[in-house]
């Protein structure tokens, strides 16, 4: 089956880039940041992102293009011989998909959010009664299922569409739409009084407050910097087989990396602002967004409007990166099993919501033979399994695969020939990022013990 291409450089650049902005650049890196020394964890997930993302997301992107089909093919078709690391496709796709079950659950949550910010301006969210609003929110098994499932429609929707006139269409609307916004929020936070102690806390690196050592604050970082780069779970893979072969990939890898840390970087401006000007606790944990950010919203003059905006924008960065990770098994099922674009896309939607269900209706429980995760909830056993063992285990075998299996004429070819670039390019990939990437996937694996 001949594999569909993106339109044009725009396309790509804004679909990948739509894929790497989502929940862990709005949320994920904001609370993250909040709890591990602020300016800090800025700092060294910044390091991370230059050292061990910019690369790794070539390294995916030179083996979907050259590869031209779904991540597992891809692999195969790189190597011929067969070998270990093909794996890597396999674990990636697991991982997207797995992902993809619980942020349909979160993307609800945030769509329930924008909602309530409509209908009641967040006007009952006290810090009294925030907390208990958000468990009562999530304890029904009706609003959050309809939510869930909502969000999952828009995604399936898309994606029916194809690559050019769904994924690249949509992409192009909604990440200009994404930037307008989180710079307008940004802009609003430097007129709020607790701006300059944001700024303070958010770009200078301290470990006052910080329980955690160094260490642990660096793999947080790392993995953080994989998470929103969505790095590891195959996605660059599938995007990189839709690129035209006379595209320049090492061009668009550093225009999306730059593009999602922007993102990162405004969300923090936008969002730290009003958590010191509300007199809430940046180090408030996973609780930031759902629970400290509506008693900002509620508390604060133009808050009804901002804390809509502010919902709005999460649930378009939930959206654009639902949409590569769905896409990751639909080009799965189009390309080994030889199914359809609709039959392909509505069976694997479908089987992603029934999973999130499980989420959703056992919210609090968790399946017993994942209790070696170190939780007892279900949607954190998805989520410790996928972000603390399967990305950073995709992300060694791409890593030793480009070192030490792929044809080094396909490296040369993305560095337009330049002898040079390309064995520097190999040697960092073969001898550094491995020990990088290891030294995660090793502290991962000891923190489930």
């Amino acid at each position: 089956m001949e594999n569909e291409k993106f339109g044009s450089k725009i396309g790509i650049i804004a679909a990948t880039a739509g894929s790497a902005v989502g929940l862990g650049n709005l949320w994920g890196f904001s609370y993250k940041a909040g709890t591990n020394g602020g300016g800090f964890f800025v700092l060294i997930y910044l390091l991370f992102v230059v050292s061990l993302g910019v690369p790794l997301m070539l390294s995916e992107f030179m083996i979907g293009k050259n590869g031209k089909s779904d991540a597992i093919t891809s692999f195969e078709n790189l190597d011929k011989k067969g070998s270990f690391f093909t794996s890597a496709g396999f674990t990636g796709i697991l991982a997207s998909f797995l992902v993809l079950t619980f942020y349909g659950v979160l993307a609800g949550w945030s769509l329930i959010y924008f909602i309530e910010g409509i209908t009641t301006g967040f006007s009952a969210y006290t810090s009294e009664a925030s907390e208990t609003i958000f468990n009562e929110t999530i304890m029904s098994a009706k609003l959050t299922v309809t939510a869930q499932l909502g969000f999952m429609a828009l995604v399936i929707g898309v994606l029916l569409g194809g690559v050019q006139s769904g994924i690249e269409k949509m992409s192009k609307i909604l990440m200009p739409m994404l930037f307008v916004i989180i710079i307008g929020l940004a802009l609003y936070g430097l007129t709020l009084p607790g701006s300059k102690d944001a700024y303070a806390f958010f770009f200078k690196p301290t470990f006052e407050g910080v329980e955690a050592g160094v260490f642990e604050i660096a793999t947080a970082a790392m993995a953080q910097a994989f998470f929103s780069l969505s790095l590891g779970m195959a996605v660059i893979i599938t995007y990189g087989s839709y690129v035209d072969s006379k595209l320049d990939i090492v061009s668009i890898t550093k225009q999306v990396a730059v593009a999602d840390t922007a993102v990162a970087l405004l969300a923090g401006l936008a969002i730290f602002p009003i958590v010191f000007s509300a007199g809430i606790d940046p180090s408030g944990g996973p609780g930031l967004m759902f629970i400290s950010l509506p008693i900002g919203f509620g508390s604060m003059a133009g808050g009804r409007f901002i804390g809509i905006v502010f919902f709005l924008l999460v649930v378009i960065a939930a959206l654009t990166s639902a949409i590569s990770l769905l896409e990751n098994t639909v080009s799965l099922l189009k390309n080994r099993f030889g199914m359809d674009r609709v039959k392909a896309t509505i069976l694997s939607g479908v089987v992603a919501s029934i999973i999130g269900l499980g989420a959703n209706y056992t919210f609090g429980f968790g399946l017993p033979f994942l209790n070696w995760t170190g939780s007892t909830d279900f949607l954190d056993q998805l989520d410790l399994l996928t972000m603390n063992l399967l990305i950073p285990l995709s992300a060694l075998l791409v890593t030793l695969f480009v070192g030490y299996r792929l044809k080094f004429e396909y490296i040369l070819k993305e560095f337009g020939n330049n002898e040079t670039n390309a064995k520097n390019f190999l040697t960092y990939v073969k001898v550094v990022m491995p020990i990088l990437i290891g030294v995660v996937l090793l502290s991962s694996i000891l923190s489930f013990f």
